[in-house]
């Protein structure tokens, strides 16, 4: 709800073009002020283990050729088989529906939890996405928490991000894909992993300077969500073209039918 609450200004703060063409922007920005995630009570800076260096702001749109009830379906259903197209995992038993009953038709809600690191670092993402229903676009938001029922294991790291994916219906067959999302630098249960170790786990800036290994590790990370970003409407389309086919085999149309995971 806060995300969704603060949206429209996030969206407004992204770079977005006036027109609907492609457009894909990656940046870093610098931070100095914040809290972590494992430690929200601590101010970045306070301790060695605490400072966070930087985050990746992302902003990219597209036009899909799909009514705005079935491009919402899909991107739901992209989000949350998109690192399992990405990496070739099977996280399918790992998604959890947690909408409240009588709000199916107002909103939705869903928990996962997704391992997305290598056989050297284990990376732990647990995320929960929603999706807010307007009579001209549908917005769908994704974050990550902080699952005390599943604490962070000793070792492992995991990374804050906050995902705003707003969907505008251009015409009854063309929805305007806008996506914004912020990513931090890895964190550990005990604060933010220094870009050392970072650098060592993404194999960048081995025998360099600190502030080289720093300046590695950002430049690696923006080409990574680069190609992530340009793979995300490919995948958002086969899943689109899946629903299609499922709708028609199951109820004769093409018209979005809800499918509940």
């Amino acid at each position: 709800q806060h995300m969704y609450y603060n949206m429209d200004h996030a969206m407004e703060e992204a770079p977005f073009p006036n027109l609907t063409d492609p457009f894909l922007d990656i940046s870093r920005s610098d931070l100095s002020t914040g809290t972590c995630l494992w430690h929200p009570s601590l101010p970045l800076g306070s301790s060695g283990r605490q400072t966070m260096d930087f985050e990746l702001l992302v902003t990219q749109q597209f036009v899909v050729e799909f009514p705005l009830a079935m491009t919402a379906d899909g991107v739901w259903a992209a989000n949350r088989t998109f690192a399992q197209f990405v990496l070739k995992q099977d996280f399918a038993t790992n998604y959890h529906d947690l909408t409240p009953k009588g709000m199916e038709d107002s909103s939705d809600v869903e928990y996962a939890q997704e391992e997305v690191g290598t056989a050297t670092q284990r990376v732990s993402l647990n995320w929960i996405q929603g999706r807010f229903y307007e009579p001209h676009r549908t917005a769908i938001l994704v974050k990550t928490i902080v699952d005390d029922a599943f604490p962070l294991a000793e070792n492992a790291w995991t990374m804050c991000f906050h995902h705003w994916i707003v969907l505008y219906q251009l015409t009854d067959s063309t929805t305007l894909v806008r996506v914004q999302y912020t990513v931090h630098q890895p964190a550990s249960a005990d604060g933010f992993v220094p870009l050392s170790q970072v650098a060592q786990y993404r194999s960048v800036g081995m025998g360099t300077t600190d502030d080289v290994a720093a300046r590695l590790v950002v430049e690696r990370d923006i080409r990574s969500h680069t190609q992530q970003r340009q793979l995300f409407p490919i995948h958002l389309n086969n899943v689109l073209h899946s629903l299609t086919k499922h709708n028609l085999e199951t109820t004769g149309s093409t018209n979005s039918v809800e499918i509940r995971r």
